[in-house]
């Protein structure tokens, strides 16, 4: 009776050793993983492939793929014609469903639920389609105010119109932004379709070709602007012919190849904090942002000099609840009568001259 405390606690200490520094905790049988320490990678990254394969009828197009992409990185995947690069980001996007294998994005398992949940995870995806596909009846305006009404319904419509002509600016097109699709160039529509996808602000952006029929000087630009998108802490994935990008790795395809292109350094953005893909030398945790202790925060303050040093932006106050819900109902006004309305009356004005009538 008398060495039972003593059994007992030894016990303890035991198991407060292991839900301490020693070993993970333990819960039902699971072992809980701790977050991320400095110069450690994220627990969970932005992507992940285990083992996937998708073949059309007996043409297998990708064989096994293992792969993950950090939050924050700009990762390139290259290959000749027909090697599945589309492919592979038709199933990042949801497009397509993998024959076998895992594969995650942003936590969620395409693999297990396909349909369920797609609408809100492609309000985080945003996808450069290598045809465009922009919407013939709307101009490139219109084409950005609408992916931004259903990106965010409570937002003014004044704030969206403001972040689309700003998009439109960032990549040279402010000028023809009345311009409908079949008035612009390959090389417009091209501009276009990346500036609708870089105003919504995703987590994560899939470019399949987005150099593709531009000239030199706006593909400098663009390659620019997907770089600021990675190093403000976008995951970026590109599909191209060949190597254009500073992407941290490339991923060659058929050969399933991964090729590091130099050490992934971490980027501080206008908010101080650092993206979660760093190296060994960083400081960032799991969730890719700095950590909150004191020593991490004295680090960065030493490192960076005074004149130097990231300031943080103030944050937009959020919006009250009435305005938000008035926001909601005059876009869903504008995306379900006026522009049907629209387009009713595009298609009489284009089709009674045809018609005869």
């Amino acid at each position: 009776m008398g060495s039972r405390p003593a059994t007992s606690g030894r016990v303890g200490a035991s198991k407060k050793s292991l839900n301490g520094k020693g070993a993970p905790a333990q819960k039902n049988g699971a072992i809980r993983h701790r977050p991320a320490t400095n110069g450690e990678l994220a627990a969970e990254p932005a992507v992940k492939l285990v083992a996937v394969s998708k073949s059309f009828g007996r043409r297998a197009v990708l064989k096994g793929v293992n792969f993950s992409v950090a939050a924050g990185e700009l990762v390139e995947v290259t290959g000749p014609s027909g090697s599945g690069k589309t492919t592979l980001l038709r199933l990042l996007h949801g497009q397509l469903r993998a024959n076998a294998g895992e594969l995650w994005v942003r936590g969620r398992g395409l693999h297990r639920w396909w349909r369920r949940g797609l609408g809100g995870l492609r309000r985080e995806v945003a996808f450069v389609f290598q045809e465009q596909r922009l919407l013939p009846r709307l101009n490139a305006f219109e084409n950005l105010v609408l992916a931004l009404q259903v990106r965010d319904p409570q937002v003014p419509n004044k704030t969206i119109k403001q972040r689309a002509l700003e998009a439109l600016e960032s990549v040279k097109l402010a000028d023809r932004r009345r311009a409908y699709p079949h008035q612009l160039s390959a090389g417009e529509r091209q501009r276009v379709a990346i500036a609708r996808a870089l105003a919504i602000k995703p987590r994560i952006l899939l470019a399949d070709e987005p150099l593709n029929s531009v000239d030199e000087e706006n593909a400098a630009l663009i390659t620019h602007l997907l770089e600021e998108a990675a190093a403000a802490g976008t995951t970026v994935i590109v599909a191209t012919h060949r190597h254009t990008f500073a992407a941290s790795r490339i991923l060659r395809l058929p050969s399933e190849k991964v090729v590091t292109n130099g050490a992934r350094r971490p980027a501080i953005n206008a908010n101080g904090h650092q993206n979660g893909h760093a190296n060994g030398g960083s400081y960032g945790n799991g969730n890719g942002h700095a950590n909150g202790d004191s020593s991490a925060h004295a680090w960065w303050r030493l490192a960076i000099p005074a004149r130097e040093r990231p300031r943080k932006a103030p944050q937009a106050p959020r919006l009250p609840l009435w305005r938000r819900s008035a926001a909601l109902l005059a876009n869903g006004y504008r995306l379900v009568v006026l522009n049907g309305l629209r387009s009713w009356s595009r298609d009489s004005r284009l089709t009674t001259p045809v018609i005869g009538t």
